[in-house]
């Protein structure tokens, strides 16, 4: 017993009787001419199929025109990115540079103002431990540094060369309980000996009680000791107390030089 045929079978054939009557029209008409009625059916049915057929191709190029702009928008912005970053480091390394230059501008300026012979070095490593605190410069003999000489910058004294190679260097701050200064308060010329303790505190022993200190009064190297010369400066009166001993008064003295922030320096090239 045959089965009657499905629903889809009977689509199929319908369309396929559709497409072979609407093939056979248009062939008949290509050789009588379109002007006639059933000239203008078939051509307003093409005209729906192609539309319909057309839908499908429109979607699959707008879908890849869309994917090819979405790719091209990742690779500018990621080129973008790449030249940002390439520019922000060329931003930081020309501030680097300006920085420097100003900072040896400073020094040249310091060195020609000055009657003291000297040569930049550069500071490449420090110790600044409770036991030790000493730099690392970047020339030794061979510029013609030796032990002994006085490390300053236009702020004020740093230290002293305490050993010294072909080509490094290495200095004593007056930040250490062991750099001390032949000093005198510039305002009532008194002396006094400049000493660091080992937490870092300045102070200027020896300041005879009957001597007028003030907080601001500026501290200068004496040039006594053959170390400093005379008129460096040393660092700035902060406090003053009476000891009540008769004898001394204990005077607290900051630095002039912030030893933390030391990048470039000069050597006094003395005897």
């Amino acid at each position: 017993m045959k089965r009657p045929p499905n629903r889809r079978q009977n689509v199929i054939l319908l369309l396929g009787l559709f497409l072979l009557t609407f093939t056979s029209m248009t062939v008949h008409l290509r050789w009588q001419g379109a002007t006639s009625p059933a000239g203008r059916v078939v051509l307003e049915f093409s005209g729906i199929l192609q539309a319909w057929s057309q839908k499908p191709i429109g979607a699959l190029g707008g879908f890849f025109g869309n994917f090819t702009t979405a790719q091209a928008l990742r690779e500018e912005n990621d080129r973008l990115r790449t030249e940002m970053a390439r520019l922000q480091q060329v931003q930081i390394q020309f501030e680097e540079f300006r920085l420097r230059h100003n900072r040896l501008q400073t020094l040249l300026d310091f060195q020609e103002t000055s009657r003291l012979k000297t040569v930049a070095a550069s500071v490449i490593g420090r110790d600044a431990t409770n036991w030790s605190k000493t730099i690392t410069l970047d020339r030794g003999s061979g510029a013609g540094l030796a032990e002994n000489m006085p490390v300053i910058t236009h702020e004020g004294i740093v230290g002293h060369l305490i050993l010294v190679s072909s080509s490094k260097s290495r200095a004593l701050l007056i930040s250490d309980h062991r750099g001390a200064v032949d000093a005198l308060i510039q305002r009532s010329r008194a002396s006094g000996v400049f000493v660091s303790t080992p937490q870092g505190a300045g102070y200027l022993k020896y300041v005879p009680e009957d001597v007028e200190v003030k907080p601001g009064d500026m501290v200068l190297s004496s040039g006594l000791g053959d170390l400093y010369p005379k008129g460096l400066v040393v660092g700035k009166v902060e406090t003053v107390k009476q000891n009540g001993d008769g004898l001394f008064q204990s005077v607290e003295v900051a630095p002039a030089v912030d030893f933390s922030r030391l990048e470039d320096v000069l050597v006094v090239l003395t005897p």
